[in-house]
């Protein structure tokens, strides 16, 4: 299952991608640049994401998320901006 992902916004370390229609377990971007320092969802930021990072793509797993909890922001910290190039 694809997440449908409403809008994403960036500012220096921090990307914000706004996800709708899980629950898959994964989540994945492709084609950034950069490095993530960690992973959460917004509405809880004090439970970190387990995530690994491959090149310029990023796999951030939502297994330990319940299916109700996953549509809100997902928040990436990175050591540079993940952009399209």
């Amino acid at each position: 299952m694809r997440f449908l992902i409403q809008s994403c916004n960036t500012k220096p370390g921090k990307i914000n991608i706004h996800l709708f229609d899980g629950p898959p377990r994964s989540f994945r971007l492709e084609d950034g640049q950069g490095k993530v320092r960690g992973t959460r969802l917004l509405a809880a930021p004090q439970h970190t994401l387990k995530f690994k990072q491959n090149g310029s793509a990023v796999v951030v797993s939502l297994s330990p998320v319940a299916p109700g909890e996953i549509e809100g922001v997902l928040a990436l910290d990175v050591k540079k901006d993940l952009r399209e190039t």
